[in-house]
């Protein structure tokens, strides 16, 4: 996902007694340029999935999974006919 770079930074240091009290850039000359990257987040793309010859199969699942209701939510965690979470 990219690179961030290398600069070499000179700096004037103020001192007031031997301490120091701040410090300016003066000068900068870049080393290794920084590079532009693309960090994607997410899920993989899923896999395909064959279309059922008979929906009535996704009925079945749903009786036996849900008692038939495709919108249950019996607290337990899971919800929906084929019970997901």
């Amino acid at each position: 996902p990219g690179n961030p770079g290398v600069q070499d930074v000179t700096f004037a240091v103020a001192k007031i007694n031997g301490v120091e009290t701040g410090r300016l850039p003066v000068a900068n000359v870049v080393i290794a340029p920084a590079r532009d990257g693309v960090l994607r987040i997410g899920a993989k793309p899923g896999t395909e999935v064959p279309a059922v010859a008979n929906g009535g199969t996704w009925d079945a699942l749903a009786r036996c999974e849900a008692g038939g209701n495709w919108a249950i939510n019996t607290g337990n965690g899971y919800f929906g006919g084929v019970q997901f979470d």
